[in-house]
């Protein structure tokens, strides 16, 4: 197995807890209500890999709260952080553009690959609502990896999406050992 950190950050109320809770298995639905996440959870589970074949990853989850306050908490969280999956709320108008401040404060000092990153554009509202699949203007977050998601309507892709993003980090992680060898 390889223990991997990923951080999942990005503004409040934008379901971050939520699919924590889902893809570490503790629950296979929205809260019924808001909950504020206070500074971090650390939520820790394995995943099987599909690439490389066989192997399981023992994840780190670190939900970081999106209220500002806890900023002083942020760099020990981002202390050899391997991944981040960005995740904003696409039912509230603007909560994208949070991506981008969370983008330069966590992304910029870890110096990570755009594939280890992923952004979730999640529907919490627990309705089904189309939407078309967002775009960042900014020309570094449009080389990241972005899936709509919800957890009653597109569950499986939650947990596809994540399963891939945990595979590309590991692949980065074995990459970088090999080179130093």
């Amino acid at each position: 197995a390889v223990k991997i950190k990923v951080l999942v950050v990005g503004a409040t109320k934008a379901g971050k807890s939520t699919v924590c809770n889902f893809l570490c298995g503790l629950s296979k639905a929205k809260q019924p209500s808001y909950k504020p996440t206070v500074g971090v959870r650390i939520l820790e589970f394995e995943r099987s890999l599909e690439k490389p074949k066989g192997l399981v990853a023992y994840v780190e989850l670190w939900d970081l709260s999106g209220d500002k306050k806890y900023d002083f908490g942020w760099p020990a969280a981002m202390k050899d952080a391997h991944g981040i999956l960005f995740l904003y709320d696409s039912t509230l108008k603007g909560q994208e553009k949070e991506i981008e401040f969370w983008y330069e404060k966590i992304c910029t000092p870890l110096n990570l690959r755009d594939t280890q990153m992923l952004i979730f554009a999640h529907n919490s509202t627990g309705h089904q609502i189309s939407q078309p699949k967002p775009r960042f203007a900014t020309r570094i977050l449009s080389r990241i990896a972005v899936e709509t998601t919800s957890i009653e309507f597109e569950a499986e892709t939650i947990t596809k999406e994540f399963t891939s993003l945990c595979s590309r980090i590991v692949n980065s992680l074995l990459e970088t050992k090999y080179q130093d060898e």
